[in-house]
């Protein structure tokens, strides 16, 4: 699916009391190698999250130099290190929002991916209920800081357990 209907439909599900705070962005730099860029999230205009191809390459490269260094660098376990550092490719967030698209709210609030989870947040599916019982201190600081724009938006104390 092309970025612009991608970005239409995910914006869709969001929240009306989030629609104008949340936006995600998408830039291919022309010059760079096969036109390589980056994807971001933005909270109130502020970048909450970037996933940027360049920094994800050469995180990897550095590792795999690191692990290995006469030998080839993009090694699983380099990618690996790389993901639990927390950089990602801007596919991932392009994932996370068709995986919104395409799924019922149950479904993404028990996704195993966090990307899955902060976006589950945004959604207009998740009512101001399900919302306050969310227990989302001890979840991914992307679903912490998600939970807490949709309830400050929406005027939810979450309930404390």
């Amino acid at each position: 699916m092309a970025w612009s209907r991608l970005r239409a439909r995910w914006r869709e599900l969001l929240a009306p009391s989030v629609v104008d705070r949340v936006d995600a962005h998408m830039a291919g730099y022309r010059k760079a190698y096969e036109g390589r860029g980056r994807a971001w999230l933005t909270v109130d205009g502020q970048e909450l999250v970037s996933f940027c191809e360049f920094k994800f390459e050469n995180a990897v490269r550095t590792e795999g130099r690191r692990e290995c260094p006469t030998g080839w660098p993009f090694t699983d376990s380099a990618t690996q290190k790389v993901w639990a550092v927390g950089l990602r490719r801007p596919p991932y967030l392009l994932d996370a929002m068709a995986t919104c698209i395409g799924s019922s709210i149950e479904q993404l609030l028990e996704s195993p991916d966090p990307l899955v989870r902060a976006l589950a947040m945004l959604d207009r599916r998740l009512g101001k209920r399900r919302l306050a019982l969310v227990a989302a201190k001890s979840e991914h600081p992307w679903v912490v800081r998600m939970h807490h724009v949709r309830c400050e938006a929406e005027a939810v104390r979450p309930k404390v357990s």
